[in-house]
Formats: structure tokens, sequence, C-alpha cells
């Protein structure tokens, strides 16, 4: 928010709920859509190296530059899994 200032956008709350319970704010908390913020870009990672986000992406380029794949390991057989 400090580097893009109010050019994020901003969802008008139509009203505010009235929350009685647990419930009723796990229940609020599911509805909720996910938002992506312009500030979750990659291109701010390097400034942000801490961030969880950052953290993240990182660490998954770490595992995608390491991961092998052992195709002489042979052909996998076909399964299924049954309901117990």
């Amino acid at each position: 928010m400090v580097i893009l200032g109010d050019s994020w956008p901003i969802v008008e709350q139509e009203e505010i709920p009235i929350i009685n319970n647990d419930e009723e704010l796990k229940a609020l908390y599911r509805a909720a859509k996910v938002r992506q913020l312009p500030s979750d870009e990659e291109k701010y990672d390097e400034g942000f190296p801490e961030h969880p986000l950052s953290r993240v992406r990182a660490r998954l380029r770490a595992v995608e530059a390491t991961a092998k794949l052992n195709l002489e390991g042979g052909a996998l057989r076909s399964f299924r899994i049954q309901n117990a």
C-alpha cells in the first residue's frame, strides 16, 4: 500500500455484519472471496525478502530447481482407492 498508494482495489462494504458467535464468524470467513492485491506481485519480492509470500515463492523456486524425476524407476502400476 505504501508503494502503490490508493491504486489497489477497495471493495465497498454494504453493511456491517453483526456476529453473535464463533460459527457465524467462521461462516463469514468461508463466504469471503480470496483477493489478490497488486502488492502481491512477484516484482516486489526483492524489496521485501522476509515477507511470507516472498519467502514462499523463494522456497518454491528452490524446490523446482532441485527436484529430480527418476524416469528409469520403472512404470507405475495403476491402483484404485476403495471406500471403506
